[in-house]
């Protein structure tokens, strides 16, 4: 008789609500969120996507994107054209444009990240702050994930914001 009441209390349990990640500027207001899953959406300001994965695949703004995997990384493409290329290890990501030539680069040290950009010009630290984790600029607070690299790709402005988005739910499918 226990075993039938626990199975009934097991059954009432409402699922856990699904994790979404959020960046918040100064204000406290969500500039950008990522919602990991099958499908992973995204969203920065205005834009939202749906990226079903793990092969990328999405249509913004009219146009088709994808994603196609290989050992050098994942090429992002716009309508069959590459716009860029994800490349990374465990302490190393970077983004690098059709021709090679590095966009973003995003080195691990502990659980912090520094953002560099072609020239290694240092643009932001990602930092881990209480249990968010904190982006000196621009200045913004994420909360829902512990990985900075992510965080770096979905909060950096040099990136056009689909192509942020595209490889934030690359990075989690």
């Amino acid at each position: 008789m226990l075993f039938a009441l626990a199975a009934c209390q097991a059954k009432d349990a409402a699922p856990p609500a699904p994790r979404v990640i959020e960046a918040r500027d100064g204000s406290g207001a969500v500039v950008a969120t990522l919602a990991p899953g099958k499908p992973c959406r995204a969203a920065i300001g205005s834009l939202a996507i749906e990226v079903a994965g793990p092969a990328l695949a999405a249509d913004i703004a009219g146009a088709h994107w994808t994603g196609d995997h290989r050992d050098n990384g994942t090429t992002i493409a716009r309508a069959g054209v590459a716009v860029a290329r994800v490349y990374g290890h465990e302490s190393t990501l970077s983004l690098f444009d059709p021709a090679g030539v590095p966009m973003l680069r995003v080195d691990a040290h502990g659980g912090a990240v520094d953002v560099s950009d072609a020239g290694r010009r240092l643009l932001r630290h990602v930092t881990p702050k209480g249990d968010a984790l904190a982006v000196d600029s621009p200045a913004l607070t994420v909360t829902g994930t512990r990985d900075a690299q992510l965080v770096a790709l979905l909060v950096s402005p040099e990136l056009a914001p689909e192509l942020r988005m595209l490889a934030a739910c690359e990075r989690v499918l």
